[in-house]
């Protein structure tokens, strides 16, 4: 979208800084195509004025051909994962709709950096912040993936940006419990 916002290369930091006027966050895309990944990088929510915007947010999202799949989301309450729902199209700006977030309690301060990850198996995705995590689900996220998307609200910098494959675990079952008897139960 153009004017969406703008992004800048500066002391190693790649930072998406949003338009106020343009009402959308700034957003990236690295077209990479793959299955299973991890993405993992080191983000921070800037302490610049807010100049308007209603939120301060970034993402890490994964896409297919066609819209998004998957995606972490750090605002100043912790992290979030969500799928996309493949069966629910929305009819205005007909992308997928949200599925069911998981939460991630946390108190994030601006200015402060923190590790994001988001591990993509199979159906299976897992956000992870500063070594806590959440495990979220949904037949989507096992589709080939075309690009991973940076998305900053308001401003955010990303660095040490690193993307591998990701393999099976076999303590996968036992940490996934692990994560579920964690996490707080699902918004309604």
């Amino acid at each position: 979208m153009a004017g969406a916002g703008r992004w800048e290369l500066v002391d190693g930091t790649f930072r998406g800084i949003e338009n106020p006027e343009a009402h959308h966050p700034a957003t990236a895309s690295y077209g990479i195509r793959f299955k299973d990944a991890i993405i993992q990088c080191e983000v921070r929510m800037n302490d610049v004025p807010d100049e308007g915007r209603k939120n301060r947010y970034l993402q890490i999202k994964a896409t297919d051909t066609k819209d998004y799949v998957c995606v972490v989301t750090l605002g100043q309450g912790g992290l979030m994962g969500k799928p996309f729902d493949n069966a629910r199209i929305n009819p205005v700006s007909k992308q997928r709709m949200e599925g069911t977030p998981v939460h991630l309690p946390a108190k994030i301060k601006l200015g402060e950096w923190h590790t994001v990850v988001l591990e993509i198996q199979g159906a299976e995705a897992v956000g992870t912040l500063d070594g806590q995590s959440v495990t979220f689900s949904d037949p989507l996220i096992g589709a080939d993936k075309h690009s991973i998307m940076l998305v900053a609200g308001t401003e955010a910098s990303f660095r040490n940006f690193c993307v591998w494959e990701a393999l099976p675990n076999a303590d996968w079952p036992k940490n996934k419990a692990a994560n579920a008897a964690k996490s707080p139960p699902a918004a309604k």
